[in-house]
């Protein structure tokens, strides 16, 4: 009997036939309910955790140091990057769950725990919608605090833009109105 929640989670493919013969297997791929994602290895800096202090210090006292020449630029990029690799921590997360809190990971544990051992058990199957749903309510937790927070008549812009990034599809490419005869046109000018 077909389980219509399994549906949703499997892709079939057609593999290459099987030699000496005519039989194509087919092969069938279990998705999870929640996949991170994968991010390419990158090492960024931790804004939020930063010593600001000590890095504004550290920079205004060493700055001093620096003639103030053209010739100089790189020495004092090079400043800025020594210094900040000491005050602001840098970090890289190679799988992503977006609107995966503390507490729903250890949900996130047990439903992998889960998938690994019967991915089609309707245990999993309950375990993996309630995962989906603690995310969706933690995402829109963050959502309504970060609307909550924006002012929309002084910032209106940024308001916005936000607004915009959150439910907008990226629009279509433009392409420039050439009409027929503009063509044949210029066909003839060459």
């Amino acid at each position: 009997m077909r389980n219509l929640k399994n549906d949703s989670k499997c892709k079939k493919t057609v593999l290459d036939p099987i030699p000496s013969s005519q039989h194509r297997p087919i092969g069938i791929l279990i998705n999870a309910a929640v996949v991170p994602t994968i991010v390419p290895f990158k090492s960024r800096f931790n804004y939020k955790k930063a010593d600001w202090k000590g890095f504004t210090n550290e920079l205004e006292e060493k700055i001093t140091n620096i003639i103030p020449v053209s010739k100089n630029y790189d020495q004092f990029a090079n400043l800025v990057l020594k210094t900040a690799r000491k005050h602001i921590p840098r970090g890289c997360r190679v799988e992503y769950i977006p609107g995966l809190s503390k507490d729903c990971a250890g949900l996130y544990d047990n439903y992998v725990s889960m998938f690994e051992a019967d991915p089609f058990s309707d245990e999993t199957t309950t375990q993996g919608e309630k995962v989906m749903e603690s995310i969706a309510q933690e995402r829109s937790k963050t959502w309504n605090a970060l609307i909550e927070s924006t002012d929309m008549l002084k910032n209106s812009k940024k308001a916005w833009a936000r607004i915009k990034l959150r439910g907008d599809p990226k629009a279509a490419p433009q392409h420039p109105k050439v009409t027929a005869n503009q063509v044949a046109n210029q066909l003839l000018e060459n």
